[in-house]
């Protein structure tokens, strides 16, 4: 899943104006300055609502994205990135423009990145990534000398089946990983490291799991027989387990 990232947008300084107030009849007294907003502010506001706006639109539009809901998407993260973009994109000032803005952007770039990581663990995201395969939708088996190595649709078929039926068993023997990766600091590399290594050990003492690798195996030989690739996101990653 690739989250587009806008640019981050430069902004201008704006000078806040001050009103007098009308001196008292009675004679007297210092003028008291009270700042209020300006139409400069008040445009300069409006424009910094409509770039977060315009990020919140692009987060929310990848939120609804095919692989919305699998582990490595990490949606419990996202519910926090969402709430914050929202609410600058209706309440910000002309100050949570530039570096607030460019901050945010850099965190949603981290969550992406480490979602990616995590990918090739997660076998619910490899299963929605076959179920999508026109490859394996339209697959039979190639004729000649390429065919013979080549695995049956039955076999393309049964393997699908095993794969759906082994991919929430998988995740929930990673539980443990996948809900250390929700807290995990995006900008301590090395906790990031930890938490892939960590998904790896479950992964590795899961049945499920390493089944539902050998499934992988066979839908990648299948798909790359009719000269396919597996989609981004799909493949496996062996860990050390038969």
């Amino acid at each position: 899943m690739s989250r587009r990232r806008p640019p981050p947008t430069t902004w201008r300084t704006v000078a806040l104006a001050a009103l007098l107030p009308v001196l008292a009849a009675c004679g007297g007294g210092e003028p008291e300055a009270r700042p209020t907003a300006t139409p400069s502010t008040d445009a300069a506001a409006q424009q910094c609502r409509e770039q977060w706006r315009a990020l919140a639109d692009d987060v929310e539009g990848d939120l609804a994205g095919d692989d919305a809901g699998t582990p490595s998407d990490l949606g419990a993260r996202w519910v926090t990135v969402t709430a914050q973009v929202r609410y600058y994109a209706t309440s910000g000032t002309a100050g949570d423009c530039a570096e607030t803005l460019e901050r945010e952007q850099d965190t949603i770039a981290a969550l992406e990145d480490f979602s990616e990581e995590l990918a090739p663990l997660d076998v619910e995201l490899a299963l929605r990534g076959y179920e999508r395969s026109r490859d394996l939708a339209s697959y039979a088996r190639p004729s000649g000398r390429e065919g013979r190595a080549a695995p049956s649709p039955r076999q393309v078929a049964t393997a699908l089946r095993d794969l759906a039926r082994l991919a929430p068993q998988a995740s929930a023997d990673q539980a443990a990983g996948w809900q250390q990766a929700t807290v995990t600091d995006l900008g301590n590399p090395r906790a990031r490291d930890r938490a892939v290594a960590d998904l790896e050990v479950l992964s590795g003492e899961s049945t499920a799991y390493r089944r539902a690798q050998r499934a992988i195996a066979l839908l990648d030989r299948a798909v790359e027989a009719v000269g396919g690739t597996p989609a981004d996101g799909t493949r496996g990653r062996d860990t050390d387990g038969g």
